[in-house]
């Protein structure tokens, strides 16, 4: 069991998509820098963590993020089975364990990207005016707020740093997810480009329906798990056991989903 783990996550960690990661990452810092208010003239000292907020705010990485989670590995099981290679595997280990290591592949590499988006972009807030003493929101709502909306907001002007470590860790846990649903959809449609793209379809889906339609709970927004401080409070709570209920309910319905999806085709090898 554990040398297959070892395998998977080796493969996993030296897959070059991360490279494109990193690329995506500077892409969206360019973009944050140049679309958020302070792109051009007088700048105000922010904490490093206010420039981050406002610089991943004013990308589309939230647009973005179900895609970058499922394309380092979500794939893998399907490029597996196509190219015969599980054929090789199951002579060497058990089935039930190279599926285990494949979910735990997937979900770490998943959430690893989005983590490593999310570095990046946070370093790049120290090319501007920085002070560690600064203020680290700047709420450009209409009506001024002091604190970010959803799980832990209050926290962020007391103690930035372990709000940004909030972030990286919902952004870890939505891009575990997030890879699972391409996953498991590998194993329905067999289809690598729909595998990497259904998780962004899924997201934006549900996003958009939660928008448009009043009687469908905020929570169903999936994007919420990735950016909580987006929440509304006037259409209704958005609390962290709302956010980890997400997690559980995606990621265990994707794992479902694999373990069926997988036993139709193990008939084929």
């Amino acid at each position: 069991m554990k040398r297959i783990i070892s395998v998977e996550l080796s493969l996993a960690f030296r897959n070059s998509r991360f490279l494109l990661a990193v690329i995506f990452a500077v892409i969206l810092f360019i973009v944050g820098a140049y679309r958020n208010p302070f792109a051009f003239g007088q700048r105000p000292t922010l904490h490093p963590v206010g420039w981050y907020l406002l610089n991943i705010n004013f990308s589309e990485f939230k647009l973005f993020a179900p895609l970058f989670a499922a394309l380092p590995f979500a794939d893998s099981f399907l490029s597996d089975w196509s190219q015969g290679f599980q054929r090789f595997i199951v002579q060497r280990t058990r089935y039930r364990s190279y599926l285990t290591a494949k979910i735990l592949a997937v979900a770490v590499s998943g959430g690893l990207a989005l983590v490593l988006i999310e570095l990046v972009i946070f370093a790049g807030g120290f090319t501007r005016p920085f002070d560690w003493a600064g203020s680290a929101w700047h709420s450009l709502s209409p009506n001024t707020v002091s604190a970010p909306n959803g799980p832990f907001g209050a926290i962020l002007n007391s103690s930035p740093i372990a709000y940004f470590l909030f972030q990286l860790g919902s952004a870890g846990c939505f891009g575990a997810c997030m890879a699972l649903v391409g996953l498991a959809i590998s194993t329905i449609i067999h289809n690598r480009y729909v595998a990497l793209a259904f998780p962004l379809v899924l997201s934006q889906l549900l996003a958009f329906l939660v928008q448009r339609t009043v009687h469908i709970p905020q929570f169903f927004d999936l994007l919420l798990g990735l950016f909580p401080q987006d929440a509304i409070p006037a259409i209704g709570e958005y609390t962290f056991s709302h956010q980890l209920l997400q997690y559980l309910v995606i990621g265990g319905l994707a794992t479902l989903t694999f373990w069926i999806g997988t036993k139709r085709m193990r008939r084929n090898l």
